[in-house]
């Protein structure tokens, strides 16, 4: 008997079914209409972690958000979580109003459907930012599609970028972007929306980015280039001595497309389509600041992800390659995914060592730290695994187990549906001396004791601080 997934089928239905969908966009804008504060309007508060016996001082300052109907419907929490202080300060922002979006997509697509705004939630204004993170100067910063949020903690202000995101055509931002190494700039490559809907309507296989920064302190626009890349760029990452930006797209496609029935209905689709040979490599991007020259890489692994620099050289850098595929509004795993120490070095960006494993899936998130003289690798797996590498040859140093464990099946079909999954491990940080190494599931938090080779639970002590699902980064990262 084939299995249903009745989880499954609703998401299909919700994404063909025109009638609910606008339905959905009308309610929303209803919602919006009767209880969302201003634009601008901002609210702030601070806890203190709940008194629990055990916990260690971890030297670890992260950002962190999640919706909130606080304030109006719908809003923005971005929270600084500081685990050495104990305390959760928090800013309660008011996000723009969406209500003119359908109209927009009206004027800026030509054969608008509502499921644009379905599938593409988290680009619309309506959904929840990918990322949090703030600067050494103190700007809270996470980008939601067309506009990002700027929060001054000094002076407990906010403000939108683009001011006037909904007055042309919007373009949208890559989900996580970075900042200058001294804080006072924010870079991002940004692409309009009606290259995004060629691309994904099979019309142009690249999208015209921009490429530039904000200075932190008043806004202001600078672009640097112009140029050709893929659609759906997921993170941006300056090298240390604020030279190299690197950047790369989560766009992940098939040498034969998955069917159109889901995995359970049509199996033998899903299967003909690994055995084509899974999904096609792609390239991350390199541009250099000092040159404004821009090059591509290939990474042999698809579906790069996330890039963190080395500590110690400006030139080095670690990035995720998920091997994964986007499908229904489902993650489809169609192998193992891998980690890449890669080098910049005369206009070539090239790798120089790997590392992978049969227990290591879908990289949510990565960290690079020194303890005690040695640079080390985290990697969070799919499979609430932890993965602790020597940076210098990319061999593994340590496995922890700091979750349930999660099973993989991948003899039916060659690829697997992942599932949601509220315990999941999926972000990582380091403490400022290495001794800890944070990971955070949609809810709570626990620590990972180099030192006494032990996890420490977090959940007890932890406020609902709601992370999400969104990632986290260090203070001034």
């Amino acid at each position: 008997m084939k299995q249903f997934d009745f989880g499954y089928s609703i998401k299909c239905f919700f994404s063909n079914c025109r009638i609910i969908q606008r339905l959905i966009v009308r309610a929303e804008i209803i919602f919006e209409a009767l209880f969302s504060k201003p634009s601008g309007t901002i609210a702030t508060e601070t806890v203190s972690f709940k008194r629990v016996e055990a916990i260690p001082e971890i030297s670890l300052c992260i950002a962190a958000g999640y919706r909130t109907n606080k304030m109006g419907f719908n809003n923005l929490k971005l929270s600084l979580i500081d685990f050495s202080k104990l305390s959760v300060k928090s800013w309660i922002v008011a996000s723009p109003q969406t209500t003119r979006m359908n109209s927009l997509y009206n004027r800026c697509v030509k054969g608008y459907n509502p499921r644009y705004l379905i599938t593409r939630i988290p680009f619309t204004g309506i959904g929840k930012p990918h990322c949090f993170q703030i600067s050494k100067s103190g700007y809270f910063v996470s980008t939601n599609g067309f506009f990002t949020y700027f929060v001054n903690t000094a002076t407990d202000q906010v403000k939108i970028f683009p001011h006037d995101f909904l007055e042309k055509e919007p373009k949208f931002y890559a989900s996580q972007s970075c900042f200058s190494p001294d804080g006072q700039y924010w870079y991002f490559v940004r692409w309009t929306l009606s290259d995004w809907v060629n691309s994904i309507n099979g019309k142009k296989d690249t999208v015209r980015c921009e490429i530039g920064s904000v200075r932190l302190s008043d806004q202001n626009e600078e672009i640097f280039a112009e140029f050709d890349y893929i659609d759906n760029i997921h993170e941006i990452a300056c090298s240390l001595d604020g030279r190299y930006l690197v950047f790369c797209s989560l766009k992940s496609e098939p040498y034969l497309p998955y069917p159109k029935q889901s995995y359970y209905r049509f199996p033998k689709g899903y299967l003909a389509s690994h055995k084509a040979g899974g999904i096609k490599p792609q390239k991350i991007a390199t541009f250099d600041l000092h040159t404004k020259k821009c090059w591509f890489s290939e990474v042999p692994v698809p579906t790069s992800s996330h890039i963190v620099f080395d500590p110690g050289e400006s030139d080095v850098f670690y990035i995720s390659a998920h091997n994964l595929v986007f499908h229904h509004l489902s993650v489809f795993i169609e192998g193992e995914a891998s980690l890449f120490k890669m080098r910049i070095s005369d206009s070539c960006t090239v790798i120089e060592k790997s590392y992978t494993d049969a227990e290591l899936y879908r990289i949510f998130q990565h960290d690079v730290f020194i303890y005690k003289g040695e640079t080390y690798l985290a990697v969070m797996s799919y499979t609430n695994k932890l993965f602790i590498l020597y940076a210098k040859d990319m061999t593994l140093y340590k496995k922890v187990e700091v979750g349930p464990p999660i099973q993989l099946d991948f003899s039916k079909t060659g690829n697997i549906l992942t599932k949601e999954n509220p315990d999941i491990f999926f972000s990582v940080n380091a403490s400022s001396d290495g001794r800890y190494i944070v990971l955070g599931t949609s809810g709570y938090f626990c620590a990972y004791d180099l030192e006494e080779e032990k996890l420490i639970s977090l959940k007890n002590a932890m406020l609902d601080v709601g992370m999400g699902l969104a990632h986290t980064r260090p203070y001034g990262r």
